[in-house]
């Protein structure tokens, strides 16, 4: 007789192959999560960052709001768009304006709320804002309190902040 495995030991190696992927994958689904939200908060501190800097080069005001093909309407997850605004109107008054366009979010919503009550942020030429600062903050479909906040202050540093020990991000929530 040759060596070899027979039809049933195969079929009981794979029975268990397919018993442990089945209790892996579900463990494994925070990691996207994790993934998920981290590519989104290195996005949205990076616009900030981007608007800070378009602000000083270009020498005049950039603004950054929440939006898609070129109209700022405030839904920060459907994406962002970076842009000169020198009339500081808050909306891109001409689509060669446009600096950049960032990716929406999926399944998430993404807050903003600032001093002034404004649905967008604008940094003038020096890179600040005109006496206002704020706070994006990011919630998962369903979950009552944010995953992270990044808060923008008047000299227009953006800092990143995640919850404390009681999953608590002060003053926001879902």
């Amino acid at each position: 007789m040759g060596s070899g495995y027979t039809l049933l030991e195969m079929l009981i190696t794979l029975a268990i192959i397919a018993l442990l992927s089945a209790m892996l994958i579900p463990s494994h689904a925070w990691l996207y999560r994790d993934a998920k939200q981290t590519t989104a908060a290195q996005q949205l501190l990076r616009a900030v960052n981007m608007a800070r800097g378009a602000a000083e080069l270009h020498g005049t005001t950039v603004t950054l709001c929440g939006g898609r093909d070129a109209i700022c309407s405030g839904q920060w997850n459907a994406g962002q768009i970076l842009f000169l605004d020198a009339e500081r109107k808050g909306s891109v008054a001409d689509a060669s304006d446009v600096l950049f366009v960032f990716d929406a979010f999926s399944g998430t919503v993404v807050h903003w709320r600032s001093a002034l009550a404004k649905n967008y942020l604008s940094l003038n030429a020096a890179g600040t804002t005109e006496d206002e600062d704020g706070t994006f903050w990011y919630c998962e479909t369903g979950a009552k309190n944010p995953a992270w906040a990044i808060r923008v202050n008047q000299a227009g540093r953006a800092r990143l902040e995640y919850p404390n020990n009681s999953g608590r991000l002060e003053g926001l929530t879902c």
